[in-house]
């Protein structure tokens, strides 16, 4: 849960990537077991509003103590601030028919 309103101003890809790794959901060797039944699912994208108390996500897992510490860094990832961020168009142009 968000402690504070803004606006998503960051959102590290690469290391929520490396948590859901962490969790199982991804492989470090290639002997590493994918688990399909955890990961990590984001609402909300970079320049999007958030409210105090609201949801941003959820984090599936299947051992509590990893699971707490993949909240607590998500929440040190994701930053928020009071002023809406600039930022570029993820598609900037359509070339060809």
């Amino acid at each position: 849960m968000q402690k504070k309103s803004g606006y998503i101003c960051e959102i590290d890809a690469k290391e929520i990537g490396k948590l859901a790794c962490y969790l199982g959901a991804g492989r470090i060797k290639k002997e590493d077991k994918i688990d399909s039944s955890v990961g990590i699912i984001l609402n909300k994208k970079v320049s999007e509003s958030v409210t105090e108390n609201e949801i941003l996500g959820y984090v599936h897992g299947n051992d509590i103590e990893k699971t707490e510490n993949v909240i607590d860094k998500i929440n040190e990832i994701i930053k928020i601030e009071e002023q809406k961020p600039n930022v570029l168009p993820t598609i900037i142009e359509v070339l060809g028919n």
